[in-house]
């Protein structure tokens, strides 16, 4: 998952080693950013829709993890 987090700029993980622990990935960025813009609600639209594209991606190259969705029986 290193490997893949290392091509896909801005994504950060934590616990990703600890095969005893919850990890996660994460990808941060300032509000400040945002409403900086001129269509601050625009910007962070396309932001989100961004990163669920690249999180999909992700998801893909990396079926060996175990992604929940609602089909897979999580509560949802």
């Amino acid at each position: 998952m290193k490997s893949v987090l290392e091509k896909n700029e801005g994504w950060s993980s934590q616990d990703i080693d600890d095969h005893t622990a919850w990890s996660m990935i994460h990808y941060d960025k300032s509000l400040l950013q945002f409403l900086s813009t001129d269509d601050h609600i625009e910007s962070i639209q396309a932001f989100f829709i961004e990163r669920l594209k690249e999180l999909y991606k992700l998801k893909q190259q990396t079926p060996e993890l175990e992604w929940k969705s609602k089909g897979s029986g999580a509560a949802g």
